[in-house]
């Protein structure tokens, strides 16, 4: 014997619950710019040195899984990826072009101000509302 299923109606409350509430999609919104703190404890090592990677590979995982969820996770994912894609690169080329003393101090000013700005645009993503990076020069995703 055939088993049916009743037809499923579209306000039954439970499946209102699949959706995710805005506090919800704000936390992801959120956890997109938080994640890219895991770059100040997260290295890896290359050679003689060691690089940080956990601002680009935190907020990349947080933002492929949960983009689809709503705009706004998509958005602060790809601005908080394209501001870690500009830290990187500032960093780079201090160590490349500022061979001496120089790079170090302001290495430490890079990390500072990433910081200070990734929380900044997590707060306002807890809150709901967008924020654009200052100092972002490569917008690679768009």
């Amino acid at each position: 014997m055939k088993e049916t299923r009743p037809p499923e109606n579209p306000e039954d409350p439970q499946r209102e619950e699949a959706r995710p509430s805005k506090e919800d999609l704000n936390t992801w919104a959120s956890l997109c710019h938080f994640s890219a703190l895991l770059g100040i404890i997260w290295w890896m090592p290359v050679g003689p040195i060691w690089l940080p990677f956990g601002h680009l590979l935190a907020p990349a995982t947080v933002w492929l899984l949960k983009r689809g969820l709503s705009p706004s996770i998509n958005e602060a994912g790809k601005e908080s990826l394209n501001f870690q894609l500009s830290m990187t690169a500032y960093g780079i080329l201090c160590a490349v072009f500022l061979r001496s003393w120089m790079p170090f101090p302001l290495v430490h000013l890079f990390v500072l101000a990433d910081s200070v700005l990734a929380v900044t645009a997590g707060v306002r993503a807890s809150n709901g509302q967008s924020y654009r990076y200052p100092l972002t020069l490569l917008r690679v995703l768009r």
